[in-house]
């Protein structure tokens, strides 16, 4: 439970606020930042305290690293030579500059969405939770959604709610429900043989991903993160583009090992700087290859279609070799 909370690398990081202001602007009320910022105070405990930007009587735990690697403190100190600012607080005033991650960590362990949110309620009788379960599809009353029905120890079981169903199942499974229950293409949904409920050929589409790549080094030194790290414990906001009045377009993080393929933590120690595209242009899209729920999706992530996208990498890999040649 806690979906990618309980795998991530436990960062603690807000959208930036121009992002948030856009979402008003393209005709969504109430998704300014100034809208949303109450609701990330309310829900976080902030290990600093209090402030503008922080709030402390959430359950969500955020507290600054433990026993850091001395290669997470150079890489700040190696980005601030270059002539970056330093941030202490990438969901403060600003996202842009170079600093260290706050975590979602509590008592030196992972303080994932179910760990702060569910287990402390999972004795209140108008909750039911049910694991090892796959969802199959949306049930509906013409075209209001009334209950969701679901595959459990081989058998089909229903839930019918008398107010809302709320869809949470993440960029791939939320589109691929929808359209298993009968909202998306028509044309496409009735190739399968599945009845159309609404047709919304923009299920599916515009699927977006943060693609990475990485530069590592090996150390001289050998380099023992604490059991308490993220790995990915330094990090670095900037445009590659002069406009600055839009969110950041590259992130880097710096982590203690050698965070490359085949397999993280190869032999021997090392560092690696890993670039990302956080605002990418490129759109991928995905698309029933049955009409049945045990069937994978099939998707195109459709990377580096965009020409920016690939040059902002390019800019990542050279930003990331001048923060080693600084270390």
């Amino acid at each position: 439970m806690g979906g990618s909370s309980s795998i991530n690398a436990m960062i603690y990081i807000r959208g930036k606020r121009h992002d948030f202001d856009r979402w008003q602007a393209l005709g969504n009320p109430g998704w300014s930042y100034q809208d949303v910022l109450p609701y990330f105070k309310k829900s976080e405990n902030q290990q600093r305290g209090a402030s503008e930007f922080h709030g402390v009587d959430g359950l969500l735990n955020v507290s600054d690293p433990i026993d850091l690697v001395v290669t997470s403190q150079r890489f700040v100190e190696a980005a601030v030579s270059l002539g970056y600012d330093r941030n202490p607080d990438f969901n403060g005033a600003q996202q842009e500059g170079a600093g260290l991650y706050q975590l979602t960590v509590k008592d030196g362990k992972r303080h994932s969405v179910a760990a702060a949110f569910l287990v402390p309620i999972l004795d209140r009788p108008n909750l039911t939770t049910q694991t090892g379960a796959l969802a199959t599809r949306l049930l509906f009353e013409g075209t209001r959604a009334i209950g969701v029905e679901y595959l459990h120890n081989g058998a089909i079981d229903q839930v019918r709610v008398n107010r809302e169903v709320i869809l949470c199942a993440g960029a791939f499974d939320s589109p691929k429900l929808l359209m298993l229950s009968g909202i998306g293409n028509a044309e496409e949904l009735r190739s399968l043989n599945i009845p159309v409920v609404v047709d919304l050929p923009g299920v599916g589409q515009n699927l977006q991903d943060h693609l990475t790549v990485s530069v590592a080094h090996q150390s001289t030194q050998h380099l023992q993160p604490a059991l308490t790290s993220n790995i990915a414990e330094a990090g670095l906001f900037l445009h590659t583009e002069e406009r600055l009045d839009t969110a950041p377009d590259l992130q880097f993080f710096s982590a203690p090992i050698l965070w490359v393929p085949p397999a993280y933590a190869r032999e021997g120690p090392g560092v690696t700087i890993t670039a990302c595209v956080t605002n990418p242009q490129s759109r991928g899209s995905l698309k029933l290859r049955s009409a049945s729920p045990l069937d994978p999706p099939l998707i195109r992530m459709n990377y580096l279609h965009s020409e920016s996208d690939l040059q902002k990498l390019v800019a990542g890999i050279k930003i990331s070799r001048q923060l080693f040649h600084k270390y």
